[in-house]
């Protein structure tokens, strides 16, 4: 293969004929891009180079029903393991597109797996593994491939629906409303072009459209005289889709129909040549429809109307209750009397829905049994002008589905509160994920303590090997009470090194273990206290002075220990690494002035800067060089710590040290949820 680049390997055939090598110079892969399968994100597997058992490929290519792909773009790739430089090969595979990538290497090339694995490879499998292995890990890495691309997706849909829906919450009927929403949507879709054509009558799906709307970058809005719609209008409305336009002149053109009370009242068109429409990007204007199907609704009834005082508000409510209904979480308001004065459509859905002609004007607690706990909630809520957020588990599904429930205060003109409502979110996939790179982690911090642990560990071993050279030397002659006594001396230093090692070792494999998520009462001491004990072996911190501070009567918090002592450890490894040789650091464990249970780090190192303190939990944001440091550790933290409904606060100075302080709601005032799966907690159906 004289004068070939290593990055182009000889194609390798499947048993369905595909080519799996070439890659192409292309970037800016999609998510969702492509033809996958029903129901998945990532629908072809692909291999790169010769060497690849092909009857294992075809076996996990059938098992998850995959196509073969002609290039790595969008796929789920096979990395041969002749290749000479697999990392390399990585690095371009994964530039060039490949959604996952899986090295095939025989199992004794351990540092090679580790390299891989290092250089961004979901996994690395041996070539000789059996089948169901294959499998099991293909699916594994299509599973997280899809969490991570399905998490993303919901994510940039909520930026689009929370632009809208901040707009038409401002001032539902202000002039010029549809023109910015319009402008809104051109710029966060990265628009060439878009159009909002008004429908003449909602009834007839053929004829004139009454106005347009135009916009584009350069130009900005316009209104344009209306006119006949086009077959493209007609077949988006008549079947109440987005469409893609076909043909000359329709490329990267796209329709999607707005609409209010189950009837088209515009059409939305959309171009842009790059990227492709994804199916994401179908649903997100889908849905974008709705809220601006309500605007558009409510602003022509508005201008047919006039001046009237009384359509005017009937339109401000037609308007305020589609908008609700369109959102894409469950959601109720309440006055001070706790009377229900909103309900949105979510509401009346799943087994504790009502109709929301049978709750409107009633008090809260009449129709979902009376509940002190949340009454007390609500209440605080209303005195304090303080959100609360609260996760709660559904137990009327299964497996049961988590809710993030949010109270948020409307206050008035005055500055009293008058209402509150009430937000509920599923979060089930978003808290997966969350665990899964908490889990990652995890174990590498397991792998910082474990290189801590054989450092120290090699000191028992060796004295254990000299005692035992010392007595079978002694036992080669007969004994006498002194040399018996010197065996046994020798006995008793080889047991007691030997249970010193097995302290050391149970203490790693109690903390690397994957548990379940079990949340129940924790001390936080006890929390301080093993986070301590398992850096003790560390090499990160042996240079340092590591002291325990804990005060009497810490209240005991609710939540994982194991998740809260990776909390602890995360930031006393950043802390030592701030520190220096020499420098102090000091664990302390007390109580809020509020009652709340605290958890501090404390550090005398020089101080974080003033303009990286608001970045220091952002995912992927280090100071440290290349390869010495993710970036994920205090941002997993913070999540772990908001997932427990406390706060992480910090305190730094220049040359003066720094001081994290974990802040955790006492157990017995913590805001925990009563009565799961009721209207007020968020239960719908999915």
């Amino acid at each position: 293969m004289t004068g070939r680049s290593s990055s182009v390997r000889d194609p390798v055939e499947l048993s369905d004929g595909g080519p799996g090598t070439h890659i192409p110079r292309r970037r800016g892969f999609v998510p969702g891009r492509g033809d996958a399968v029903p129901g998945s994100f990532l629908g072809t597997v692909n291999v790169h180079g010769a060497g690849v058992p092909r009857g294992r490929v075809d076996a996990v290519r059938r098992e998850l029903a995959l196509r073969v792909a002609n290039d790595p773009e969008g796929a789920l790739v096979f990395l041969s393991p002749r290749a000479p430089d697999p990392v390399g090969e990585l690095r371009v595979l994964l530039a060039a597109g490949a959604a996952a990538v899986i090295g095939v290497l025989p199992g004794s090339r351990g540092r090679a797996r580790a390299a891989l694995l290092e250089a961004g490879a979901v996994a690395v499998v041996s070539p000789r593994a059996p089948v169901p292995e294959w499998i099991a890990i293909a699916r594994r890495a299509v599973e997280h491939v899809n969490l991570a691309r399905r998490h993303a997706s919901q994510a940039r849909e909520l930026i689009v629906l929370s632009s809208i829906a901040r707009r038409i919450a401002a001032d539902p009927l202000r002039p010029g409303l549809a023109e910015d929403l319009l402008a809104c949507l051109g710029r966060v879709l990265a628009l060439e072009e878009g159009e909002i054509l008004v429908l003449a009558s909602p009834w007839r799906t053929e004829g004139a459209c009454a106005s347009r709307l135009a916009w584009d970058p350069d130009r900005g809005t316009r209104r344009l005289p209306g006119g006949r719609l086009d077959e493209l209008d007609v077949q988006v409305i008549r079947g109440r889709r987005p469409v893609r336009g076909e043909g000359p002149g329709a490329e990267g053109l796209v329709a999607v129909p707005l609409v209010c009370r189950e009837r088209a009242v515009a059409v939305f068109r959309g171009r842009r040549s790059s990227p492709a429409w994804s199916e994401d990007d179908l649903r997100i204007l889908y849905d974008a429809g709705a809220l601006l199907g309500g605007v558009v609704a409510a602003l022509g009834e508005r201008d047919r109307e006039g001046g009237r005082h009384r359509a005017e508000m009937a339109e401000q409510q037609a308007l305020f209750q589609a908008v609700v209904d369109a959102l894409p979480l469950s959601l109720h308001t309440i006055d001070r009397a706790f009377r229900v004065v909103v309900w949105n459509r979510n509401r009346e859905e799943g087994p504790f829905g009502r109709p929301r002609g049978e709750v409107l004007g009633k008090n809260l607690f009449s129709i979902i049994g009376e509940d002190e706990e949340l009454r007390r909630e609500y209440e605080e809520v209303f005195r304090t002008g303080e959100p609360r957020v609260t996760e709660v588990e559904g137990r009327a599904s299964s497996p049961p589905r988590i809710y993030r429930v949010e109270k948020v205060p409307i206050h008035g003109p005055d500055g009293t509160v008058t209402h509150v409502i009430t937000f509920s979110r599923d979060v089930t996939e978003q808290r997966a994920l969350e665990r899964s790179i908490a889990q990652t982690e995890k174990m590498a911090a397991v792998g910082r303590l474990a290189a801590g642990i054989a450092h120290e560990i090699n000191n028992p071993l060796a004295t254990i090997a000299g005692c035992a050279e010392a007595m079978r030397a002694r036992l080669r002659e007969p004994l006498d009470p002194d040399g018996l006594a010197e065996v046994r001396e020798d006995a008793g230093v080889i047991e007691e090194e030997a249970y010193r090692c097995k302290e050391i070792l149970e203490g790693l494999l109690d903390f690397s273990r994957a548990r379940a998520e079990r949340r129940g009462a924790c001390d936080v001491r006890e929390i301080a206290r093993r986070a301590v004990r398992l850096l003790r072996h560390n090499p990160k911190v042996s240079g340092v002075r590591l002291e325990l501070d804990l005060a009497e009567d810490v209240p005991e918090v609710s939540g994982g220990e194991d998740q809260l002592v990776q909390v602890v450890l995360a930031l006393v490894l950043n802390a030592a690494d701030a520190a220096g040789p020499g420098g102090k650091v000091v664990v302390r464990a007390g109580t809020s002035p509020g009652g709340d249970a605290v958890l501090a780090v404390e550090d005398d190192g020089p101080g974080i800067p003033p303009e990286i303190r608001e970045r220091i939990f952002e995912p992927f944001f280090t100071t440290k060089p290349p390869g010495k440091g993710t970036g994920l550790g205090l941002a997993v933290a913070y999540g772990i710590v908001r997932a427990h409904g406390g706060r992480i606060e910090v305190m730094s100075h220049p040359g003066l040290g720094t001081r994290f302080e974990i802040v955790l709601p006492a157990r017995e005032r913590r805001n925990e949820p009563v009565g799961a799966g009721t209207p007020a907690d968020g239960e719908r159906r999915n």
